[in-house]
């Protein structure tokens, strides 16, 4: 028996091991180790499993009994394995020419897959620039609803093209497309918090709430932003809050107030950009609202009086809404007739400000008129005097509110500063003979009259008697030019004022039955004051004046006819 440790000597498990190696060389070997062309036949299925069986076997036993397996006798002549049979030869030729046709077979398919995919993203470009194009037109019609303040059909446009970001997302999984799916979603948020305000205005609050969070909640998820550091997300929560708020649900607005409450630091608003510094003014200034609300009135005064001279250091977008919704808060407590609180709320708003917006403007004067309509001069002059002390471009308004201010003035008796704001409306009048301006000579000259100015009390007093005779002034501020001036003529005590007086009296008592009742009552007044005073000179003069006797008379049956 041979040495097996001789050069040439190789084992029968050596050379069985060198023989399957050369197998797994061929082209069948090879061919065998494509997976594609395994996977699309039996035969080479069987025959992958059978090589692969055979090499794991061979494995086992080297890793067991060395390179030349167990020590066995053979004879060492054998190195080459025997030729194949032609059986052998025939089954591996068709089974390399079924490989070659499966491998043909493959390719085409392969072809037909990729111009298939070409096609497919074709496609998907179509739908793409169709869904845009709808986006668009969608983007426009929901704007023009929003202008019209159409807002039910607004928000149904808006839920239309938040779905459609929907389905664009999920095409986007679909394609493994990470990049556009995060775009798409946040299309889906801003269409979804257009579509929240849009039921917001219109009082569709709790399916606005409902909204609102789903926004927030994404919003947060996807922007990983907990603490609300987009301006998106906080104008999210802000909107959240206003639809909880709208519902006048107790438990609602105990919620939007824990969601002000932790965001109105007002602290340290000199180290912060001016976004952190709007949203803390903001939400301290919607915990004022909402305490408004619920009636807490003290804590609402003291927000505002924390919050409001402040507004200054937020953005001019945010400035322009908090002069807004202060007026509205202002219209809350006025409806409620909180006349304390609308009254400290005016002087909040005035301290260290130029006057009132236009929006509060118009309402503090109607509340002036209105109240001194009712006759409560004392409580009109304050709004008036606000009114009237905010700078204004000069105009039939600003003349009406002059007027109301000048008249509960001299209600008051506070002569001086009617006649300054009587002499300033002449002095921006257009026209000295209209109507207005006539009513405002009367108020003058009854001002001027009351300050002992009897020169120019006389001097406007005749204007308006030239200008429109004995007749009552239309207009509900009205003081009587032609009383006024008797009752000028006769504070000079002359004997020339009375003859003056007794002119103008007797124009009175001419046109006695074209004047009405109260009117007359009015003049019957004065001509008894003419008569009285009259009398009372000439007495002092040593005269005994007919005239005066005759007033008197005249005067009497004036207060007859007046009842």
């Amino acid at each position: 028996m041979l040495d097996s440790n001789q050069t040439h000597y190789q084992s029968a498990f050596a050379q069985f091991d060198s023989q399957l190696e050369e197998i797994c060389e061929t082209d069948l070997g090879h061919k065998l180790r494509d997976a594609d062309i395994v996977e699309s036949s039996k035969n080479a299925t069987r025959l992958f499993n059978a090589l692969n069986r055979l090499r794991d076997i061979v494995y086992d036993i080297r890793s067991k009994y060395g390179s030349q397996g167990p020590n066995r006798n053979w004879n060492p002549t054998i190195s080459k394995p025997p030729p194949p049979t032609p059986s052998l030869k025939r089954r591996i030729s068709a089974l390399e020419l079924e490989v070659t046709e499966l491998k043909d077979t493959t390719e085409k398919r392969d072809m037909e897959l990729e111009q298939a995919s070409i096609r497919l993203d074709e496609y998907r470009d179509e739908i793409s620039k169709a869904n845009k194009t709808i986006e668009n037109l969608g983007c426009q019609l929901a704007s023009e609803y929003e202008t019209n303040k159409r807002f039910d059909q607004a928000a149904e446009q808006y839920d239309f093209l938040s779905r459609l970001k929907d389905e664009e997302l999920n095409e986007k999984g679909s394609t493994n497309d990470s990049v556009g799916a995060d775009a798409v979603e946040k299309g889906w948020l801003r269409y979804s918090h257009q579509k929240g305000e849009m039921l917001l205005h219109a009082s569709r609050f709790s399916e606005a709430e409902q909204t609102m969070r789903q926004v927030l909640e994404k919003g947060k998820e996807i922007h990983n932003d907990a603490k609300l550091k987009r301006q998106e997300n906080r104008e999210a929560q802000l909107d959240l809050c206003t639809a909880l708020r709208s519902q006048g649900v107790v438990s609602k607005c105990k919620e939007a107030e824990d969601l002000y409450y932790p965001e109105s630091r007002l602290t340290h608003l000199s180290t912060q950009d001016e976004a952190d510094r709007t949203w803390a003014i903001r939400n301290d200034f919607e915990f004022a609202y909402v305490n408004a609300e619920q009636a807490l009135y003290e804590s609402m005064i003291s927000h505002l009086q924390r919050v409001w001279p402040l507004r200054g250091k937020a953005s001019s977008e945010s400035r322009q809404y908090l002069e807004t919704a202060i007026v509205q808060l202002w219209r809350l407590l006025e409806q409620r007739k909180e006349v304390s609180y609308t009254t400290k709320v005016l002087e909040i708003y005035c301290e260290g400000s130029n006057g009132l917006p236009p929006e509060f403007l118009d309402i503090i004067t109607e509340q002036g008129k209105a109240l001194q309509k009712r006759g409560e001069h004392e409580n009109a002059i304050y709004f008036l005097r606000l009114a009237w002390e905010t700078p204004s471009a000069f105009s039939s308004e600003r003349r009406s509110l002059g007027l109301s201010f000048a008249w509960s003035l001299c209600h008051l008796k506070q002569f001086s500063e009617s006649s300054k704001t009587l002499e300033n409306l002449l002095k921006n009048s257009n026209s000295n003979t209209s109507s207005s301006d006539q009513e405002l000579r009367a108020m003058l000259a009854h001002a001027q009259l009351h300050l002992g100015n009897l020169v120019e009390a006389e001097r406007n007093a005749r204007i308006v008697l030239s200008q429109c005779g004995t007749s009552a002034l239309p207009g509900f501020h009205t003081f009587n030019h032609a009383d006024i001036l008797i009752r000028t003529l006769v504070r000079h005590d002359k004997k020339e004022k009375y003859l003056g007086a007794y002119g103008v009296w007797q124009s009175i008592y001419k046109d006695k039955n074209q004047i009405a009742k109260e009117q007359l009552r009015s003049h019957a007044e004065v001509g008894n004051e003419l008569a009285e005073n009259w009398e009372r000179s000439a007495i002092r003069r040593g005269k005994h004046p007919a005239k005066s006797r005759e007033v008197r008379t005249q005067a009497k049956k004036l207060g007859d006819m007046a009842g």
